[in-house]
């Protein structure tokens, strides 16, 4: 293909420098998250080398979907099977992404072949480094030491019936003033340049990829959804790879939503604590205050659970709540009104 129709941004002469002046630092692995669905051009002979036997190499392809994208991209033509990892997000409907695929089986159809999600295949070469291999449970869940991936299943939490496609996970964004800082960032030009100490890249896991705002990778998370409050999809990739080596090295929870038994007890139970404090309480201002206190608690409990990776119904259950005492508290009033109009018996 001529150069000038090919769906990268960066050229082979460039991409070269990076991976040398890379590679001669160290890393533990990178990840090159732009798309090359081409071969390298004959007079980079050592580029194609640097995609066909670096092993520390993971490149990106993207899988078909017959709905958003029935093509797919491919990856590039001399990487190996397993050095790849396909880009595909899943958004909700609301169009915010809360979820990541760590593995899926490739669709025979797809110009993608690979297994791993980019981010998952990034931090499972990283654990590689240090001896830890991927393993996987009866139920196919997958295992990483002593830290088990479970699969979502349908019922579970908001998601009723929407958790097909691939091996599914709540992704646990970071808790930052910024998605983008996630990591620390460095231009193309200052790692050409050599303004990039060994400190920063040595045994670490690097990513590349493009953050400009013409690039058409950007994607509506818990961070912001809404024009310029969007996430480029290479932050998004060092979400998804932190969350899995973070997990596994520093035991940080995963979320996990419950099913649709233990969602439905939970509502329940705060429904019938709406409706216990408006019958226990004849004091309209006791009622509210009490009130007032459960939907407290109710969301510090709720906090607490998600900072242990226990994501729980918290809005639902105060509508659950509130419409249970608002309908208790309107039958107290009307059987009030209907003992205070009663005629008085003649003696």
């Amino acid at each position: 293909q001529p150069a000038n129709n090919r769906r990268s941004s960066l050229s082979d002469r460039d991409l070269l420098k990076l991976l040398q002046k890379i590679v001669h630092l160290q890393p533990s692995v990178v990840g090159l998250d732009i798309y090359r669905d081409f071969p390298v051009e004959p007079q980079y002979p050592e580029l194609a080398q640097q995609l066909r036997q670096n092993s520390k190499l993971i490149t990106v392809c993207k899988s078909r979907d017959a709905t958003g994208d029935p093509v797919g991209v491919s990856p590039p033509k001399e990487s190996p099977v397993e050095q790849l990892g396909f880009s595909d997000f899943i958004e909700d409907n609301d169009g915010i992404l809360r979820r990541q695929i760590l593995f899926m089986t490739p669709d025979p159809l797809s110009p993608c072949p690979a297994y791993y999600g980019f981010g998952a295949q990034v931090a499972l070469r990283y654990l590689a480094d240090q001896g830890i291999q991927p393993e996987f449970t009866a139920n196919g869940d997958l295992k990483l030491k002593s830290t088990l991936f479970r699969r979502m299943q349908p019922f579970m939490g908001a998601y009723q019936s929407s958790t097909e496609g691939g091996h599914q996970m709540m992704l646990n964004f970071r808790a930052l003033p910024n998605p983008q800082d996630i990591a620390t960032q460095v231009s193309l030009s200052d790692v050409l340049n050599d303004r990039v100490s060994a400190d920063l890249v040595k045994n670490r896991a690097i990513l590349i990829g493009v953050n400009a705002n013409s690039s058409s990778d950007f994607w509506g998370t818990p961070y912001g959804a809404g024009g310029l409050h969007k996430t480029s999809g290479i932050f998004i990739q060092a979400h998804m790879a932190s969350q899995i080596l973070s997990a596994v090295l520093d035991r940080r929870p995963t979320i996990s939503p419950g099913n649709f038994w233990t969602d439905g007890l939970w509502l329940w139970g705060f429904g019938a604590l709406g409706g216990m404090i408006v019958q226990v309480f004849r004091s309209v201002r006791y009622s509210v205050q009490s009130s007032v206190l459960a939907c407290g608690l109710l969301i510090s409990i709720g906090l607490v659970a998600l900072v242990q990776g226990i994501w729980i119904p918290v809005v639902p259950a105060m509508l659950t709540f509130g419409t249970t005492a608002a309908m208790i508290g309107y039958q107290k009033l009307r059987n009030t009104q209907e003992l205070v109009h009663l005629p008085q018996q003649s003696k």
